[in-house]
């Protein structure tokens, strides 16, 4: 997977967050240790934190958008034990698929795919 997918890029952001919160003694939960971070560490550490609550609501929508697409066709499945990935692919191998991709069908899937033509 690319960098610019948004799950690897949260990931790495919370790695980089987390490893300068170990490394500066800082805590989320007591704002006046970042009182001694100088002011580009400050900004470096803000704009890490913007960018995992920008990336988290990023991924929320993509989220909501592959729930919502999947139960427009098959209403009564429920994808709520599936990753965010997982419910790209079954969006993208219903879209591929078509009426030819039906519940029934997921039990055997990718194993055995329906035909397309």
């Amino acid at each position: 997977m690319a960098m610019n997918d948004p799950l690897l890029r949260l990931q790495a952001v919370q790695t980089r967050a987390a490893t300068f919160m170990q490394q500066q003694g800082v805590s989320l939960q007591q704002k006046a240790s970042m009182d001694q971070l100088s002011p580009a560490e400050k900004d470096n550490f803000e704009s890490m934190l913007k960018e995992i609550k920008r990336l988290q609501l990023a991924l929320r929508l993509f989220g909501s958008y592959y729930d919502e697409c999947i139960h427009l066709r098959m209403p009564s499945l429920d994808v709520s034990d599936k990753s965010l990935v997982q419910r790209e692919w079954l969006m993208t191998a219903m879209d591929y698929y078509g009426e030819a991709f039906t519940k029934e069908r997921l039990a055997n899937f990718p194993s055995e795919p329906p035909k397309k033509y």
